[in-house]
């Protein structure tokens, strides 16, 4: 849910193959559960997800650095740890981003070594080849 709320709110990312660029999804379990609407903002989503208390939920997020609330970039921090403790939680095998920072500040983390390969597309396309 959090990522097609994030979607929701970029440019162009419904093409004409439709979302995703029709690339096959699904939607997975989160890894504790929690309810809450659907339609919030995008300062909302960031304050949920900042009061969010878990154990691992707040390595990742030393990790991404989301745990610094005066940076700008915090909510986008904050989705980056969200994710990828999703993507740890449902068990996948790589995570795929085009964020550099994110994948060295996380190869560099001393909190937190993500279960999920963080890779660039390129990497990707390499390791399932």
């Amino acid at each position: 849910m959090e990522v097609l709320s994030e979607w929701s709110r970029l440019p162009k990312m419904d093409s004409r193959g439709g979302k995703f660029f029709g690339a096959p999804y699904r939607n997975v379990e989160p890894p504790t559960l929690y309810a809450r609407r659907f339609t919030i903002t995008a300062d909302e989503q960031a304050e949920f997800l900042g009061r969010f208390a878990h154990p691992r939920f707040d390595e990742l997020r030393k990790a991404t650095g989301a745990n610094q609330r005066q940076s700008k970039s915090w909510r986008n921090m904050l989705l980056d740890a969200f994710h990828i403790w999703c993507a740890e939680h449902n068990k996948c095998s790589y995570f795929l981003t085009l964020d550099m920072k994110l994948i060295r500040s996380m190869q560099n983390s001393k909190f937190a070594a993500a279960e999920p390969k963080l890779v660039l597309p390129s990497e990707l396309l390499d390791a399932v080849q």
